[in-house]
């Protein structure tokens, strides 16, 4: 059967010593490991098993374990990484450590904004935790919804839609288990009851080792939240054609580098990523008009936030900017949206303003979203395929319009929605984001997608980007074994790993 194991004689050596550190009841074999640690790929991973470890003294124990027999493993915060092979390991024969049981808040820095969390922490659960003890602070909020683990999604270099955009210049601090059990900590941690403060501390900086790495489990981490601002403006623009895209892209660029973190975080979404997710509410019956024509090319997305003053500021210089392009922004906020709504049921509304009814409900969640409000991620169908292909770029207008076109041409050619999203990754680059969803079960619905990964990657690096996260089945792809960088991630692997028992394969040329 699919995703079960034949044990050899050191596997069952390492179960027995493992249960004899967790308890029978949380370890997870057989079949029971098939159902609940399945993907969107008909070739599922045998897995040894999964272990449940609820403190750092376990997960260092099942370390050496594992080194003893030489049993590679596979740690997971929460197994959601959706896009991207979710729970499930790189190669076969792993034994999943899932962290999920890991999921204590251990401090808060009133003052500084500065949280520490375990691996099984969501952002769903920092939120609920900001607003029950009436925290002035932002929890970050992901693409991948509030069920994902904070730790996992930055290991991953997941971005934030909200300030810090740059999720990497949010850690402060981290702990890791190694392979041998032994335990790292960042130079910055002083006092383990209190957060630290200064992320470099003292000597080398090593805590970026541990990004998309398979030298250590993090065990915790402690990251700088965003102050919760007095005054939040959005603002909206459906564009009409490439040529507005990459004029919109260079404002943009020019904003951000004016104003930072005031302008936070903007995305563009083509109507199918809209539509992919529902009506959002949506006021417009089925029949009447083709919401698609009603959201152009592309839907730009964004906020203006700090104090008021500050924002009047920054909404008319970007105001000025959009309009020098010949380009009519469209500025909310909630008073504004609640007139909207009230207007609209004695106002037959036309064109323009029908546009911003359509989008109106999503205008709403995004107000809620960078206000601390709930995220919301459509529910995804284990048993389909879905894939992620997160590109970068640089922040240039001509670049992104002319990838964007070579994209929607890919992804015609296979008979696959052009359901992509560019946001900003940082004040010089945005990510490209296209979902492709597929049937696992069908041989030419497979080759498809990996044909569009590749050719996107291929179109990418033309561009001057990359693919900078990649699918458990397309590891291979971004590695350039001939390249210095990843000769020395190599070197570095093995000193850390030299059994090759963390983590195997996963940013690493499979062998």
């Amino acid at each position: 059967m699919k995703g079960i194991l034949d044990l050899s004689e050191s596997q069952k050596k390492a179960l027995s010593e493992w249960e004899h550190i967790l308890g029978k009841e949380r370890i997870l074999q057989g079949e029971e490991v098939s159902r609940a640690y399945k993907r969107p790929d008909p070739q599922r991973r045998p897995i040894l098993g999964v272990l449940f470890p609820e403190t750092v003294t376990e997960v260092a124990q099942i370390m050496r374990v594992a080194s003893s027999h030489k049993i590679p493993v596979y740690p997971i915060s929460k197994g959601n990484n959706y896009g991207f092979g979710g729970p499930s390991p790189v190669v076969n024969g792993c034994c999943i450590i899932d962290l999920a049981r890991m999921n204590k808040i251990l401090a808060m820095d009133r003052n500084l904004g500065l949280i520490t969390v375990e691996p099984g922490v969501t952002t769903g659960q920092v939120q609920e935790f900001l607003q029950e003890q009436r925290l002035p602070f932002l929890g970050p909020v992901i693409g991948v919804g509030p069920r994902a683990s904070l730790i996992g999604n930055f290991l991953d270099k997941g971005f934030s839609s909200v300030p810090y955009i740059d999720r990497i210049s949010s850690l402060m601090s981290l702990e890791a288990v190694l392979p041998d059990g032994s335990l790292y900590k960042s130079s910055s941690l002083r006092d383990k009851h209190k957060p630290a403060f200064y992320k470099w501390g003292t000597g080398p900086y090593i805590d970026g080792l541990f990004i998309q790495s398979g030298i250590g489990i993090v065990t915790s981490a402690t990251f700088a939240l965003a102050p919760l601002s007095e005054t939040v403006l959005g603002y909206s623009l459906v564009l009409k054609n490439a040529e507005e895209l990459a004029q919109v892209i260079d404002v943009l660029r020019e904003g951000i580098h004016a104003l930072g973190d005031i302008l936070s975080s903007f995305s563009l979404k083509s109507p199918e990523r809209i539509m992919s997710v529902g009506r959002f509410g949506s006021p417009v019956e089925q029949g009447e008009e083709d919401p698609y024509e009603l959201l152009g090319e592309w839907t730009l997305s964004g906020f203006i936030r700090g104090d008021a003053a500050v924002v009047r500021a920054a909404k008319r210089r970007l105001n000025k900017r959009f309009r020098q392009h010949n380009l009519s922004v469209f500025l909310f906020s909630e008073r504004t949206l609640y007139i909207v709504s009230t207007f609209s049921a004695v106002l037959k509304l036309t064109g323009v303003w029908k546009r911003k009814l359509f989008l109106l409900p999503r205008f709403h969640a995004l107000l809620r979203r960078v206000q601390g409000g709930p995220t919301f991620f459509p529910g995804v169908d284990l048993e389909k395929g879905f894939l992620i292909i997160p590109v970068v770029l640089p922040m240039v207008g001509e670049t992104v319009s002319s990838f964007a076109c070579e994209v929607k041409d890919i992804c015609a050619a296979h008979d696959h929605p052009h359901t992509s999203t560019i946001s900003n990754l940082s004040p010089h680059a945005v990510t490209y984001n296209t979902m492709l969803f597929f049937d696992s079960e069908n041989a030419h619905e497979r080759e498809s997608v990996h044909d569009c990964y590749v050719q996107m990657h291929a179109s990418a690096e033309r561009h001057g980007g990359y693919v900078y996260r990649a699918s458990i089945d397309m590891m291979d792809t971004v590695i350039d074994p001939t390249h210095e960088f990843w000769r020395v991630a190599k070197k570095i692997k093995e000193t850390f790993d030299p059994l090759g028992i963390l983590a195997p394969g996963r940013y690493e040329k499979n062998k």
